[in-house]
């Protein structure tokens, strides 16, 4: 839905809210989320510069209760183990780019790929797991590339 991004990792529901539509059935929204069976914590993301263009005052929002700082979660796609930051780019993972991360795993082979605008560096990983020759990712983000280096792994078959 435009405005809403929801994407779970592990028991945390991680929402990303960019549209006034959304903040008004928040409630609701919140409430449909948590009756997913083994979600323990909701992570509300405000997109503040959007909402303030579509009209809401977002010092209504001061009061409201935010979840602290939950670091990274370890998550596992297409044989590769990502450190995702619940606290990095609108979720911390484009998790709507799942197929396409697979697509660039199954014709990377014997390629040179790069991947510009990497942030935690998702198709590059795909890229070298699937046999690219030679994978650079390239992001404006420091912490971002730091993530990517950090912990990731590639499962071999």
């Amino acid at each position: 839905l435009s405005g809403l991004i929801v994407d779970v990792f592990g028991d945390v529901a991680v929402v990303a809210s960019s549209a006034a539509w959304v903040e008004k059935y928040r409630p609701q929204i919140e409430l449909y989320i948590s009756k997913i069976s083994n979600i323990n914590l909701i992570k509300w993301r405000l997109n503040v510069d959007i909402l303030k263009e579509e009209g809401l005052e977002i010092s209504d929002y001061k009061n409201i209760k935010e979840c602290p700082d939950l670091g990274t979660y370890k998550i596992n796609e297409n044989g590769i183990s990502f450190l995702v930051s619940l606290d990095g780019q609108k979720t911390g993972f484009y998790a709507d780019q799942r197929d396409n991360r697979c697509l660039i795993h199954a014709i990377s082979k014997n390629l040179r790929v790069l991947d510009v605008f990497c942030y935690s560096g998702g198709f590059a990983l795909n890229a070298a797991a699937g046999g690219a020759d030679h994978v650079i990712g390239i992001d404006s983000s420091l912490p971002a590339l730091e993530l990517a280096k950090r912990k990731c792994s590639i499962e071999q078959s």
